[in-house]
């Protein structure tokens, strides 16, 4: 696969959870990719589009300011809010056939949680200003920086939904406990 060569690694560890990406891109349950920052999380998500064919879309929590979050994700109708200007479809309902990476999920509010579990579980999604729903048919691969168990603990993060999306879960090592990765990295640069 080429995304995954692209994932630098001769630690063994690593190297058989390599192999296990294999195994996640044929599976059509949510998964969840636990790592620190900069250490492959996207990369292991495109290995994990897997035989999808459809568009996929890769979206940055932490980048989307929360007033519009939901419009890019569900998407809205013309007049919903100012500057609504058009019917516009949502990313998840644009990843038909294809997959859905919601990156550092941990910055979601809990409202926003909230409707993307419901969104999940009834693989429909409601665009702002709007009663019809969109069904949507996508992969979804969730990723991470934050140990989202502690954030559930805490009451920042919903556990229904962290029970949704880590169906199944990616760990990546970080890099300072796999040294021997370090020159084949910058080797590949």
């Amino acid at each position: 696969d080429l995304y995954l060569r692209k994932f630098i690694t001769v630690d063994q560890v690593m190297s058989r959870r390599k192999e296990d990406v294999y195994k996640l891109a044929k599976c059509e349950y949510p998964i969840l990719i636990h790592g620190e920052t900069g250490t492959g999380k996207e990369i292991i998500a495109k290995a994990m589009i897997g035989d999808r064919v459809g568009n996929s879309v890769f979206i940055n929590c932490a980048g989307l300011p929360e007033t519009l979050i939901e419009s890019e994700l569900f998407g809205y109708e013309k007049g919903a809010f100012t500057g609504a200007m058009g019917n516009r479809q949502g990313m998840l309902a644009r990843a038909k056939g294809g997959m859905a990476f919601l990156d550092e999920v941990s910055w979601l509010t809990l409202p926003m949680q909230a409707k993307l579990l419901r969104a999940i579980q009834e693989k429909r999604v409601r665009r702002v200003g709007s009663y019809e729903e969109d069904e949507i048919d996508c992969k979804i691969v969730c990723a991470s920086n934050k140990p989202l168990k502690d954030l559930v603990k805490s009451g920042q993060f919903l556990p229904d939904f962290y029970a949704r999306i880590s169906t199944l879960e990616f760990n990546i090592t970080p890099i300072r406990e796999r040294q021997c990765d370090i020159e084949p990295i910058i080797r590949s640069m």
